[in-house]
């Protein structure tokens, strides 16, 4: 099922994408799903972990420095 067909079959519902997008950059995301980046800060040495939503459902996001390596 894709984006549109979600939004036209579920109005009300809170669309979360997130995940290690190591490839693709955020702008072409945004653009091609609709849904607005999250993520205001690097999560390694670049913006490789990212959260999109189709609100703004989240006031404060944090990035947690991860102990494993």
């Amino acid at each position: 099922m894709c984006l549109t067909e979600l939004i036209s079959q579920y109005p009300h519902a809170t669309i979360i994408l997130a995940g290690d997008f190591n490839q693709l950059p955020d702008v072409d995301i945004v653009q091609c799903t609709g849904l607005l980046s999250i993520v205001t800060q690097p999560t390694r040495a670049v913006y490789r972990d990212r959260i999109y939503v189709s609100s703004p459902i989240y006031s404060i996001v944090r990035v947690v420095k991860s102990l494993v390596l």
